[in-house]
C-alpha cells in the first residue's frame, strides 16, 4: 500500500476542504471565546458535547482546561481516540438523560451538533444538567426571532443524524429553548466566525449562529443580551388581506346585541378622542356623558355594579330626601333623581370640583353641597325619618368597592340597615 493510499484510508468524511476552512473559523472563534471567559467565570473543567473526531478537544486543552469529550457515533469515538489519545472520549447521545453521570463541567462546548437532533430542546435540557458555568453553543438555524421549527430529512453519514431526520430551529426557538431549560442569560456575538455560513449573501440567508448561554450576567465585550422570544398569539389566526379584514370585522360587529355594537363604536370614538363624551342611556332611563375611564368604559358595557344599583334603587321611594355622601361620578345621585321624583330632593357631597362640575348636568335636581352640610343634614334627617342617607366609609374604614364607584359597603359586603328608613315607616 502507498502512502498516498494510506494517507486517504486514514482521512475521514470530515477531513475535506470545506470542513477544514469552516474547523478553522469556528476554533479560532473559540479560542478568542474562551480567552474571554475565563477570565469572568475562572473555568477549570470543560466538556465538548458532540465532539466528533476531536476537533476543538486539543483547543480547550491547551487553554488550561481539564477535557472531555462526548460523541454519539462509536466510529467517530475510535477516531478521535486514535487522535487525541490523552483526552477521554466518550460514547453517548446527548439526547439521552442518562449523560449527566458524566457530572457537571464548568465550561460545555457544542458546536454542529444540534441542528441533527430529533429532540433538541432535550439535548438543550441535558445540556442545562451539564454546565456548572456557561455553555457555548454554536448551531445551524432559521434566522429568525420567532420561535418555530422544521423537521428536514438527514442522509445515514458520519457528520449527519443519528437518525435519517433532525429539527431544525429558527435562532429565536434555540434562545427560548435554553431561557426555558434554566439559564437565566442568554447572549448572541456582535461578531460571528469569520465563515460565509456565519453572513448573509445576496443569494442566500445566514445559516449559523453562536450563543452563550449562562446563569450569571456576564460583561463582556461583543456580546448582547437577548430576551425570551414570544411566540405569536394566535398561531391559526390568517394574515387575510384588507377587504376580507373588513368583512371579518364587520361580520364580529353585526354579530353583537344593539349595546354592544353602540359600546364599541363609543370606547372607539373615546379612544380617538379622548377629552370628548358620548351619551349613554343608562338602565334606570337617565342619561350619561361616559368618558375614558374604567367606570364608564363598565358602564357601556352594561356590567358595572348592576346588583349594587338595583339594590339602592329598590329602597328609594318618591318624595324622600336622599344626601349622597362621596358622589365621585354621581351615578347613584343621578339613580336617586329619577327615583325620588320632582318632589324628593337629592342633595349630593363630593370633596372633588371636577367631579362637582361633571355632575350638576346628570339631573336637574341635583345639588352639590359643600362638606359642611354633612352634620347639618345629618341632624335634620334625625328629625325627619322619611330620608336616606347613603355614605361612603369613613377614613381607616374598609371600602371593598372599586375607585370611583358609589353607595359603597362594609367590609361584610351586606349592606346595613340602619340608616335606612322606608317612607311607609
Amino acid at each position: 500500500m502507498t502512502s498516498k493510499q494510506t494517507m486517504r484510508q486514514e482521512q475521514s468524511a470530515f477531513d475535506n476542504r470545506e470542513y477544514i476552512k469552516l474547523i478553522a473559523s469556528r476554533g479560532d472563534f473559540i479560542r478568542q471565546s474562551l480567552h474571554n471567559l475565563e477570565a469572568a467565570f475562572a473555568l477549570n473543567t470543560a466538556l465538548d458535547a458532540g465532539a466528533g473526531i476531536g476537533f476543538f478537544v486539543s483547543i480547550l486543552e491547551k487553554a488550561g482546561l481539564q477535557t472531555r469529550a462526548l460523541e454519539g457515533r462509536a466510529e467517530n469515538v475510535e477516531e478521535a481516540r486514535r487522535r487525541y489519545p490523552g483526552i477521554q472520549i466518550e460514547a453517548g447521545d446527548v439526547e439521552d438523560p442518562g449523560i449527566a453521570d458524566l457530572g457537571v463541567f464548568d465550561f460545555v462546548l457544542c458546536f454542529g451538533l444540534l441542528y441533527h437532533l430529533e429532540n433538541p430542546f432535550r439535548a438543550i435540557r441535558n445540556l442545562k444538567a451539564l454546565t456548572g458555568k456557561a455553555l457555548l453553543l454554536e448551531s445551524m438555524c432559521i434566522p429568525e426571532m420567532e420561535p418555530w421549527a422544521v423537521l428536514r430529512e438527514e442522509p445515514n453519514q458520519v457528520d449527519q443524524s443519528l437518525t435519517d431526520v433532525a429539527l431544525y430551529s429558527s435562532e429565536g426557538l434555540i434562545v427560548k429553548m435554553l431561557c426555558r431549560a434554566g439559564f437565566s442569560h442568554v447572549y448572541c456575538f456582535d461578531k460571528l466566525p469569520d465563515h460565509e455560513q456565519f453572513c448573509e449573501s445576496l443569494e442566500r440567508k445566514r445559516r449559523r449562529t453562536v450563543l452563550l448561554a449562562t446563569y450569571e450576567p456576564v460583561t463582556l465585550a461583543g456580546v448582547t443580551l437577548l430576551r425570551e422570544p414570544a411566540a405569536a398569539d394566535d398561531p391559526w389566526l390568517k394574515q387575510n388581506s384588507i377587504p376580507v379584514r373588513i368583512a371579518i370585522l364587520m361580520k364580529n360587529f353585526l354579530a353583537k346585541t344593539p349595546r354592544g355594537r353602540y359600546a364599541g363604536v363609543a370606547k372607539r370614538w373615546l379612544q380617538k378622542f379622548p377629552k370628548s363624551g358620548v351619551p349613554l342611556r343608562l338602565p334606570f332611563g337617565a342619561w350619561w356623558i361616559a368618558r375614558r375611564g374604567r367606570v364608564d368604559e363598565r358602564l357601556l358595557e352594561g356590567n358595572f355594579e348592576i346588583s349594587e344599583l338595583d339594590f339602592v334603587g329598590k329602597f328609594l321611594q318618591s318624595g324622600m330626601t336622599v344626601l349622597d355622601v362621596g358622589a365621585h361620578h354621581g351615578l347613584y345621585t343621578l339613580l336617586a333623581s329619577k327615583r325620588v321624583g320632582r318632589d324628593g330632593r337629592p342633595p349630593a357631597r363630593t370633596p372633588s370640583r371636577a367631579w362637582r362640575q361633571r355632575e350638576r348636568p346628570a339631573g336637574q335636581r341635583v345639588r352639590a353641597l359643600p362638606r359642611e352640610a354633612d352634620s347639618a343634614v345629618a341632624s335634620r334627617q334625625r328629625r325627619n325619618p322619611r330620608n336616606l342617607i347613603s355614605a361612603a366609609p369613613r377614613d381607616g374604614e374598609a371600602a371593598p368597592r372599586e375607585a370611583g364607584g358609589h353607595g359603597r359597603r362594609s367590609q361584610d359586603r351586606r349592606p346595613s340597615a340602619g340608616p335606612v328608613r322606608s317612607a311607609r315607616s
